[in-house]
């Protein structure tokens, strides 16, 4: 992977990781959220699942911008607002991008 696509994973993960802060505060479950989503269908959860978490692959599966923007507008929020806090979390080195690395303390630090 380059360098402007490890970025670009990075930052991904960035949102992934905003997104389930968010509905995570609100006292929403996966589940709950991925229905939302996705629809009420035996998928959802095992999709969005798979965009959280790594994948057999090792990789998780990517989230395409038209479901990230889907994701924002449920939790209240535009994308350009979603992505402008996780930037100013990046310069206050909250979220430190390009060297981003996820955890679960990551996770509670969001919360």
């Amino acid at each position: 992977m380059n360098k402007n696509m490890k970025y670009g994973y990075e930052v991904e993960r960035a949102i992934v990781a905003e997104i389930v802060a968010r509905y995570q505060k609100e006292g929403m479950s996966h589940v709950e959220f991925a229905k939302i989503l996705y629809g009420d269908t035996p998928t959802s959860s095992t999709k969005w699942r798979r965009i959280r978490n790594t994948s057999p692959t090792g990789k998780p599966q990517s989230l395409p911008v038209f479901e990230a923007v889907a994701a924002a507008e449920i939790l209240g929020l535009n994308f350009y607002s979603l992505a402008f806090q996780i930037e100013e979390r990046s310069r206050s080195r909250t979220v430190n991008l390009p060297t981003l690395t996820f955890s679960r303390s990551y996770y509670r630090s969001l919360q």
